[in-house]
């Protein structure tokens, strides 16, 4: 709907309101001044758009006597043309942005009558010879906005700018507090072949109604790009075509990339496609950003969904990293990478009124704003440090900004190499994108399908010695210098836990490829995480991560691998998703190429924790690398290895070459107890707690940092330094008896039931919940009386936000755990080794439910309390009533990113709940736990109902990840297809004796 406002009868003004304004605009009273008079802005200059500028207005005199004319103005230099350009949809229409000292009445009547317009069109006669003159005036920039100045077909390359979540087309790239818009005022004269545009789109936070997605935001980009280069006068579908984009704005860049890499796509899409040469990425958040501060701006809104695949350790964004160098192969085409150095203020709620006010953070951290397709799009020159924050990366002051230079230079190397690699592009033989990738993409192709997300997480959580100043005593040790002298050894680092194994690990890892910077020494690495996900305390893991450093430093390696590659791509489909590699391949291709190579370049591989994949898979390692060192030296290689493990399990390393870091690092507990302990304690007083607990310590640094931590919370509670000692004094020397007296301090069993609650996730879950899941998790239980998801968020147990569920893991866990890049977990391996061996069992004494239980049932019973609660979590209300979506496989990809995200922002936990639990209903089965209770949960022997609700659930997730253990749930089946595919006894025996099974006496 609309508004109009008659101006003398000559002119009239259409103000369209916004689309997210709810009010109908009243009709304006009748005007009888002809001259309106002018409103007096306040602030900076407001920038209008003009639309529908006729192509006659080419000259800013004669725009200017126009729009002079039209809006009244009586004071000509009040009025500033900023740019005059045509309009690639309508080319005998111009474009025009423009800026007033003082705004005219026409252009500030909604605002004086409180309306949210901010679009205005003006019907105007008289003004012109031959005819009317209709236009529209704007300050939402939405769709394209054009700012060159020549006629189209006299430009070679196109630029267009993409502005970020809640962004403004224009807005986001002017300069704060000025005038400067650089890419209107200063890429057309620095760029003169380039046709230069912005692309605006609405993702505002506030009171938002839409519930797009990203998918849904590439299509409608993907359409503009058609729209603008296939005008009616000039096709330029071939013209190169660079992308600028800010924040969101490359997420949806790059998902157009791919849509319009669909084997089904537009003819339109696939050369648009072939014409990018280049993407440029400010601040675009490739694994997520800290959306924390903006969540409560959008909760319960249906934006809420957009604002989750933003957030870190996003499947969505996993998904479109994992797609993206398949989409858009060309190593002829760049990618550059722009990343912040400076905190940004967060959103924060004050007086009611939202602002970015709120404590500084980094928004999006280096990793995940670098985009590389491969090894060389993640070095100089295509990654740039800008020190500014997130906003500010895209805000340049001047075209003399060093940082505006450094983009420019780039855009110029584009623009020189452009019109070459576009045409050999389209005029190559190439029928089929979605399979004709170049050579040298095959090889990225193929070591990205070794990496996985999580390879480096647990390397990149071990602290840094450096920054601590610990393990300096290892580059004197006698056995480490000799190791690393000899062309071929087995260097063992070994402890007790807790002792800094993983930190002298990575100091060797540091101090090897400092000493190697000049050499060709290969060092590659793989830090086992016992607390983390499958993958990461898997062989299949370690050989991934090996070979995927291996390759990437020694890409001649990869001719029979990437053949293999291209074979299964070509017979099976996409890796990871219709495929995966095999843990007995990639040991035969190591075993067969890693010697080799050794004889070429010198290799050192360091594996961490290799007792954190079980017993068995480490003594095979451990005979594995034997053998590897026998080839090595049989064929004059230099190749090394040191692994990392505890005293047992005893792996029979047989090496002349071993640390006990307990024996070496008492100066290293001395240092870091004292960092930790109170800064306005005397010298003699710290001095003597350091001494105190450094001795009682005996190496273990886990044991010395947590006595630390209570030290700190003695002294903050004002107990004197001689009660410190005596409590001290107190505490057991050993790692596991201190967790015990830790978790022994619960005023009521309500607190242990939730303090077991959570150990037992972490234990147990299939994988590593995200903090948002965990957060739901805790406040689900299989007997609680919640029967919907609103009543269990609005209960006691729910923690309202992030800074809330890290404050309620510390206090469940006693410190014990804690929540680090989006997940929670223990803070030491140790921890887990307690509970399995004791603590679990102490745990539950006491609790009802557990009375008369064994020690062989403490797992058991961890995934039996899992899977009731998965069951009890889909089984509440709003959960089995969503209507969900009858998805075949030949879906639209949009349609099914769509109902996946909508479904895993209402119900974080379903994705988890619906592919977990029969293999949590397996672990229990396997522990001998009775599952009887199963029929009553599924309502047998009317359980067909419930099946089927979980079958439609489970086909919407699974669309586009196939996530599938079981086959189970799907159409058609029914309760006792689990219960035989798991063969739960109990279960079966209670069907079979129930009077409800009919019994068939046919002979």
């Amino acid at each position: 709907m609309e508004s109009t406002l008659q101006v003398s009868g000559s002119s009239g003004v259409k103000r369209h309101r916004d689309d997210s304004d709810d009010n109908v605009t009243p009709k304006s009273p009748r005007l009888s001044c002809p001259d309106l008079p002018i409103v007096k802005s306040s602030g900076q200059p407001k920038t209008f758009r003009v639309r529908h500028v006729p192509y006659w207005c080419m000259k800013e005199a004669v725009l200017h006597d126009v729009l002079s004319r039209v809006l009244h103005l009586n004071c000509s230099n009040l009025l500033h043309i900023a740019s005059i350009a045509s309009n690639p949809i309508s080319p005998e229409e111009l474009v025009a942005t423009i800026s007033f000292q003082k705004i005219p009445e026409l252009l500030s009547v909604a605002a004086s009558q409180g309306q949210k317009g901010n679009e205005w069109r003006i019907e105007r006669t008289e003004v012109a010879w031959d005819g009317n003159v209709n236009l529209t005036f704007d300050t939402h920039f939405l769709d394209i906005t054009p700012y060159h100045n020549r006629e189209d077909s006299s430009y070679s390359i196109d630029v267009i700018a993409l502005s970020g979540l809640n962004g403004h087309a224009f807005g986001s790239f002017k300069e704060r507090n000025g005038s400067f818009m650089w890419i209107r005022d200063a890429l057309p004269v620095d760029l003169p072949r380039a046709r230069i545009f912005t692309y605006g789109y609405d993702t505002s936070i506030l009171d938002s109604q839409s519930f797009q997605s990203i998918s849904h935001l590439g299509m409608k980009f993907r359409e503009a790009l058609r729209c603008i280069r296939n005008s009616p006068r000039n096709s330029s579908l071939e013209r190169p075509l660079v992308l600028v984009c800010h924040s969101l704005g490359g997420l949806v860049a790059k998902e157009a990339i791919i849509q319009m890499a669909d084997k089904n796509a537009h003819g339109f899409d696939i050369t648009n496609l072939r014409s990018i040469v280049g993407v440029l990425l400010f601040g675009v958040p490739r694994k997520g950003m800290a959306i924390e501060s903006l969540l409560p701006m959008a909760k319960h809104n249906p934006n809420e969904a957009l604002l989750r695949t933003l957030e870190e350790n996003s499947e969505v964004l996993r998904c479109q990293s994992e797609q993206f160098p398949f989409a858009f192969p060309w190593t002829d085409s760049k990618v550059y990478s722009f990343f912040e150095t400076m905190r940004s203020p967060t959103a924060k709620k004050s007086d009611g009124k939202w602002a970015m006010k709120g404590p500084p953070a980094v928004l999006v951290c280096t990793e995940s704003a670098i985009h590389g397709r491969f090894p060389a799009e993640k070095k100089e020159p295509f990654i740039y440090a800008i020190n500014q924050s997130h906003s500010a990366i895209v805000k340049f002051t001047s075209r003399d900004s060093i940082d505006y230079q450094a983009v420019l230079s780039r855009l110029r190397e584009l623009d020189h190499e452009a019109q070459t690699i576009v045409h050999a592009r389209h005029n190559a033989a190439t029928p089929d994108l979605a399979n004709n990738t170049e050579r040298p993409y095959q090889h990225q192709a193929c070591l990205e399908s070794l990496a996985f997300a999580e390879q480096l997480q647990r390397q990149d959580e071990v602290l840094t010695a450096k920054l601590n100043g610990t393990c300096r005593w290892l580059l004197t040790h006698h056995d480490y210098l000799e190791w690393l002298a000899k062309r071929q050894g087995l260097l063992w680092i070994q402890g007790n836990p807790g002792v800094g194994k993983s930190t002298a690990m990575k100091f060797i890892v540091d101090d090897v490829k400092a000493r190697s910077r000049v050499t060709s020494h290969l060092v590659i690495s793989f830090f086992f995480h016992g607390r983390g996900a499958s993958i990461q305390k898997s062989v299949i893991g370690l050989y991934r991560s090996l070979l995927n450093q291996l390759l990437a430093k020694a890409p001649g390696l990869l001719s029979e691998l990437t053949k293999t590659f291209q074979e299964r791509c070509d017979q099976m489909g996409r890796p990871g998703k219709d495929w995966n590699w095999g843990e007995g391949e990639l040991h035969q291709f190591i075993k067969e190429k890693l010697p080799k190579l050794s004889r070429e370049r010198p290799i050192t591989v360091c594996v961490d924790a290799l007792d954190e994949c079980g017993k068995e898979a480490a003594i095979r390692l451990v005979a594995y690398a034997k053998d590897l060192l026998a080839q090595a030296s049989s064929v004059g290689g230099s190749l090394k290895i040191c692994f990392a493990c505890r005293r047992y399990p005893r792996l029979n390393l047989c090496t002349n070459f071993t640390i006990w870091v307990e024996e070496e690092n008492s100066l290293d507990i001395h240092s870091v107890v004292s960092t930790h302990l109170p800064e306005d304690l005397s010298t003699e007083a710290k001095d003597e707690l350091v001494e105190k607990i450094s001795q009682k310590a005996r190496g273990v640094f886990q044991w010395a940092v947590l006595v630390a931590s209570q030290v700190m919370q003695l002294h903050m509670g004002g107990e004197r330094v001689q009660v410190i000692k005596r409590r001290i004094d107190e505490i057991p020397p050993e790692l596991h008896q201190l967790y015990g007296k830790l978790l022994s301090t619960f005023s009521s069993a309500e607190d242990r039931a939730h303090t077991l609650k959570l150990f037992q996730w972490l234990c147990f879950s299939r994988n590593p919940l995200s903090a948002h899941q965990l957060q739901h998790a805790l406040a689900i239980d299989a007997a609680m009386p919640h029967k919907s998801v609103a009543e269990y968020q609005n209960g006691d147990q729910f923690a309202d936000d992030a800074r809330q569920l890290e404050v309620k893991v510390i206090n469940f866990s006693r410190g014990l755990a804690q929540i680090i890049n989006n997940r929670a977990q223990f803070i030491h391996e140790s921890v887990t080794d307690y509970l399995l061996e004791d603590g679990f069992r102490k745990l539950q004494s006491g609790l009802p439910r557990y009375e008369g239980s064994s020690d062989r049932h403490i797992r058991g019973h961890g995934h039996f309390d899992i899977s009731r609660s998965c069951i009890r979590y889909l089984k509440l209300q709003e959960i089995m009533a969503y209507p969900y979506p009858d998805f075949p496989r030949q879906q639209s990809r949009e349609e099914g990113f769509q109902a996946e995200q909508d479904l895993e922002t209402r119900f974080p936990l379903l994705r988890y709940a619906i592919f977990s639990l029969p293999w949590h209903i397996a672990q229990v089965e396997a522990s001998g736990l009775a599952q009887v209770d199963l029929l009553q949960d599924f309502c047998w022997p009317n359980d067909g109902e419930m099946v089927e609700k979980l079958a439609q659930m489970a086909d919407v997730i699974d669309f586009l990840n196939n996530e599938w253990r079981f086959d189970w749930p799907v159409e058609g089946s029914r309760l006792i297809h689990l219960i035989c595919e798991i063969g739960i006894t109990s279960a079966f025996n209670a069907i079979l004796n129930s009077p409800e099974v009919a019994t068939d006496e046919t002979p």
